[in-house]
């Protein structure tokens, strides 16, 4: 029985026989195994092993460089920062002695001159503010003038922006009771007495002295937070660059929260300094809130991938 070209089954029609093709398929079967020739740059024929070594070390050095570059830059920050802890720990020592003093100082004797006296007394004096408030930067200003004196203003008393006190001076003239402490206007009165009298305390007053030394103190700690955690990521600033720990990722995180927390509260009474005992009683309660939640956050989120894993 013949087979055909339009053949019930046959494979190769009117072609030749099986083996007459095997050259044509073994061909295309190399030439799809066939890699493309690499080509290789002029830097590879023409470098040496001398060349490389080189260039390697020439980058390590760099490497080095840069790393005893930064740990310069955060040692002195975190020296800088250590000296701003000092001098606003004696700052806040400093001016919170003296209000102790201040508090238990008697009242000054009569006839004493309460603008030059440097007696450890307390004097009141009605003076009389020829101006509205001056704002500038969060600090105001008024020019207060005593009665003994011309009507030019006695002097500028600057006290952190106080908007019910402005609202009492309006745009003047206004009387305010100022009282003095060694030569000094601690505190100003304006308004009714016992109404709708408002008072605030100068920029001279030991208490805002004090509170401002704090929030000295405040900026410094958060810096040297700050410093602690470049030195930790030296090589990395990310938290998934860190190495493997739990530990280690919660140390960082709190940190980082405690450092914001520290640099809020400085800024507060550097713009307050008389509300410390606010900043006080608010600051760490909320930035230890924050890093419960956060602590909580990547403690789920472990255990969260370590089921995953099994």
């Amino acid at each position: 029985m013949s087979r055909r070209g339009s053949g019930q089954g046959d494979l190769f029609g009117d072609s030749g026989p099986e083996d007459e093709t095997l050259p044509e398929l073994e061909e295309i079967l190399h030439s799809r195994t066939r890699r493309p020739p690499r080509f290789r740059s002029r830097t590879t024929f023409t470098s040496s092993p001398s060349y490389v070594f080189r260039g390697k070390l020439q980058g390590v050095g760099e490497r080095r460089w840069l790393l005893w570059l930064r740990v310069c830059l955060y040692s002195l920050l975190l020296i800088f920062s250590l000296l701003g802890v000092v001098a606003g720990l004696v700052q806040t020592v400093g001016g919170y002695a003296d209000a102790g003093m201040m508090a238990s100082a008697p009242a000054c004797a009569a006839g004493i001159d309460l603008t030059s006296t440097t007696e450890d007394c307390v004097g009141n004096v009605n003076a009389t503010a020829s101006f509205g408030a001056i704002a500038d930067s969060g600090e105001d200003a008024i020019g207060v003038s005593l009665p003994s004196t011309d009507s030019m203003p006695f002097g500028w008393v600057t006290y952190p922006g106080n908007a019910p006190f402005d609202a009492a001076i309006g745009d003047g003239p206004a009387v305010v009771r100022a009282e003095f402490w060694e030569g000094q206007i601690v505190t100003l009165t304006a308004g009714t007495p016992g109404v709708s009298a408002v008072a605030v305390t100068t920029d001279q007053n030991p208490n805002n002295r004090g509170g401002s030394g704090l929030g000295v103190t405040f900026f410094g700690l958060a810096f040297v937070l700050l410093s602690l955690l470049l030195f930790i990521g030296i090589r990395a600033f990310r938290l998934r660059w860190l190495r493997p720990g739990l530990a280690l990722r919660l140390s960082v995180s709190g940190l980082s929260v405690w450092f914001l927390g520290l640099f809020v509260a400085g800024v507060c009474l550097a713009n307050q300094p008389a509300r410390v005992a606010l900043v006080l009683a608010m600051a760490p309660a909320i930035t230890a809130g924050l890093t419960a939640l956060l602590w909580l956050a990547l403690a789920k989120g472990r255990s969260g991938r370590v089921r995953r894993a099994y």
